[in-house]
């Protein structure tokens, strides 16, 4: 049923009421190529159509839903498809191709599926660090979401939820993620635009992080690590961290295959390393303890430090450690520190114990450089567990392990 009424203002076009049957009003101007018209369903639900002529037949195409689309944005909508089909166009098939795009576009879980199978897996070694950023700041909120329908507004909404948490720094590695993930989508035509593009990172850093903790800050902390409130496996990862100085995501990824417990040696592959050498870090009798209390929580996929989520199979997430951190640092009674200070602690703890530079360099699998480089041939096996066992001594003192 149609019926035709005065010029649609807003005013007029909220006083309209549903009928029993579904209602089309027309405006009464004549665009020449076309009309303008409100469609009324019996639930009240109101929709602009445009009707026009061609080929000899009468179509229709609907421009979107009121209020939705306000009756100034309806006239202007109108007026455009009047004059493509003045052109002798059809004005609907913009609209269809578009609408077809966007039912063919990914949802924000595909785009970041493939994200990062086809472009972080091969091409980062941090590639989990991306996947746990996803799956905890955006997934939740964006997953079903067409991709091509997240605008700047909510990229600003869900990193501004994220550091309302307190977890500025997490806030700006999730803005990273998500703008490297849009720019890659950009270039594979998965998408027209990069809506993060032009919005710097939420929250100020500073230039470089030189947190170390002081040894009553060190006490505190692995003196009160055993009741802190986390899961005991990321716990036990805390404190193999300290005691072997590595990296926050050296330590998750580790699996039982690196281990030889009878030379006490942990071998990181280049591939899992910052600078892709291959890492043979000998672990002092405080490491291999830990080691020995994470075996109770094996469930066969291999990992020394597995998931404490049944549902998950693989290794614990390395945001776990920033996470059980953060929510202890009360308990620890000590000013914020991140993990990767956990290894910058340590480092600071064996020099005080009077770690040759050479020797220190070596621990932290830093690339010699120079002169040093150059004529240093030794592997520095003896030296490097040495002090690694001077410092595994020197944290169980302070009670980080069992006596």
């Amino acid at each position: 049923m149609a019926t035709t009424e005065r010029k649609f203002t807003h005013r007029l076009v909220e006083a309209l009421k549903p009928t029993l049957a579904r209602r089309i009003v027309w405006e009464p101007v004549a665009y020449g190529q076309g009309n303008l018209g409100l469609r009324i369903s019996p639930v009240g639900q109101k929709t602009w159509v445009f009707q026009f002529r061609l080929d000899g037949k009468s179509k229709m195409m609907t421009l979107g839903r009121f209020p939705e689309m306000s009756v100034e944005a309806a006239h202007v909508a109108g007026a455009q498809a009047m004059q493509t089909r003045a052109h002798g166009l059809d004005p609907a098939r913009p609209l269809v191709e578009q609408r077809k795009a966007q039912r063919a576009s990914p949802t924000i879980d595909e785009l970041a599926a493939d994200y990062i199978e086809l472009y972080a897996k091969p091409t980062k070694r941090s590639w989990d660090r991306d996947e746990a950023l996803l799956k905890r700041n955006v997934l939740p909120s964006w997953g079903p979401r067409k991709a091509t329908s997240i605008e700047r507004r909510d990229v600003v909404a869900i990193l501004d939820r994220v550091t309302g948490r307190g977890a500025a720094v997490q806030a700006n590695r999730t803005h990273s993620v998500l703008s490297r993930m849009f720019r890659w989508a950009v270039g594979r035509q998965m998408l027209e635009a990069n809506p993060v593009l032009g919005y710097e990172a939420p929250n100020k850093e500073s230039a470089g992080r030189e947190r170390c903790l002081t040894d009553d800050e060190l006490k505190a902390f692995v003196t009160k690590l055993p009741t802190a409130g986390m899961a005991p496996i990321t716990r036990l990862a805390l404190r193999f961290q300290l005691l072997t100085a590595t990296r926050p995501g050296e330590v998750v990824g580790a699996t039982w295959a690196e281990i030889d417990e009878k030379t006490a040696i942990w071998t990181i592959p280049g591939g899992r390393t910052k600078n892709s050498l291959t890492h043979k870090l000998p672990l002092s009798p405080q490491a291999l303890e830990v080691l020995k209390e994470a075996k109770t929580f094996d469930r066969g996929a291999g990992c020394v430090f597995p998931s404490p989520r049944l549902t998950k199979a693989g290794p614990l997430d390395v945001s776990a450690l920033a996470h059980g951190i953060a929510h202890s640092l009360e308990h620890f009674g000590v000013a914020p520190f991140y993990a990767h200070d956990l290894r910058r602690t340590a480092a600071t703890g064996m020099a005080e114990l009077g770690a040759d530079w050479t020797v220190l360099q070596k621990v932290l699998n830093h690339k010699l450089r120079g002169e040093t480089a150059k004529y240093v041939r030794h592997g520095y096996a003896n030296e490097m567990r040495e002090i690694l066992e001077k410092w595994g001594a020197k944290v169980a003192g302070l009670g980080a392990t069992p006596d």
